[in-house]
């Protein structure tokens, strides 16, 4: 499966409404929640456009901390380690592709805020989802 077809649900704790973001910054949210106070970094979590993610997310309303990390040596470079900041509960879900190229998120948060099993199959009676 495309990492295209990622669907991530996340509320902004306490009372935050639940949201989505999708594809490479749905990853990115995984990644920096997966990462804890370590945070992410493009050497050690490699992915194209970390900025630009973190840029989306904070469009989202999320709060990802930037901390600029300096290296000494004879290739002294600087470079960002992003770490995912308040309380956010993230729940995912991968989205499952049908036969026409679109795709149905196959779990999406219940209205008290809790996050459901991803269903086995898009037969789940969920809303088609478009990029």
């Amino acid at each position: 499966m495309s990492i295209s077809r990622l669907v991530v649900w996340y509320r902004i704790l306490p009372s935050g409404m639940p949201r989505k973001v999708k594809g490479r910054v749905a990853w990115a949210l995984l990644q920096l929640a997966a990462a804890g106070l370590r945070g992410c970094t493009s050497q050690s979590t490699p992915a194209p456009h970390w900025a630009a993610y973190v840029h989306r997310l904070r469009e989202q309303g999320l709060r990802v901390v930037t901390i600029e990390e300096k290296h000494d040596g004879p290739f002294a470079v600087r470079h960002a380690r992003y770490v995912l900041g308040g309380r956010v509960a993230v729940g995912s879900t991968v989205a499952e592709v049908v036969g026409n190229g679109s795709y149905h998120a196959s779990a999406a948060p219940k209205t008290d805020g809790s996050y459901p099993a991803p269903a086995p199959s898009a037969a789940t009676g969920a809303q088609n989802e478009r990029d």
